[in-house]
């Protein structure tokens, strides 16, 4: 395996982790791309949160975030107070939160990756999640009459 800088990432949408999680036969080639181009895949809160309700995909989603490089990635606020922090300048700043691989190394690391999808405060968090998207589809549509079509 060469060596990762987990500088680089790739973000997929949530539909598509589970589809890779649902089909192992993609993970190779995955795999081989992100190693060709330093490329380190990427999880967000966001996902996390979306993925909790997926309960039959965790497994399969430890067993690929481990499978390769990976990582969690800095939530928005902690990306937002950075850009903040550096203006005037060019926010220079990583978006590596934790290599999901380190967890390789350290006692009950793999439960604690079944845990990071499953845990019970995330419940919560995922109701607040699916309320604040459904609010946002409201405010879509007050505010569509406000443009045009052209």
């Amino acid at each position: 395996m060469s060596k990762y800088t987990f500088s680089r990432f790739v973000y997929f949408d949530t539909n598509i982790l589970s589809h890779l999680a649902k089909n192992r036969h993609l993970w190779k080639g995955l795999y081989d791309f992100l190693e060709e181009n330093d490329l380190t895949l990427g999880i967000s809160n966001a996902q996390r949160l979306e993925l909790s309700d997926a309960n039959k995909l965790h497994q399969n989603l430890v067993e690929l975030f481990i499978s390769g490089p990976s990582a969690v990635l800095k939530t928005w606020d902690m990306i937002l107070a950075e850009e903040v922090r550096a203006h005037p300048q060019r926010r220079a700043d990583t978006l590596l939160l934790y290599p999901i691989n380190a967890l390789l190394l350290q006692s009950r690391g793999l439960k604690k990756l079944e845990d990071f999808f499953s845990a019970r405060s995330l419940n919560k968090e995922r109701r607040g999640q699916l309320w604040h998207a459904q609010q946002m589809a409201e405010r879509h549509a007050e505010l569509k009459s406000n443009f045009q079509p052209s």
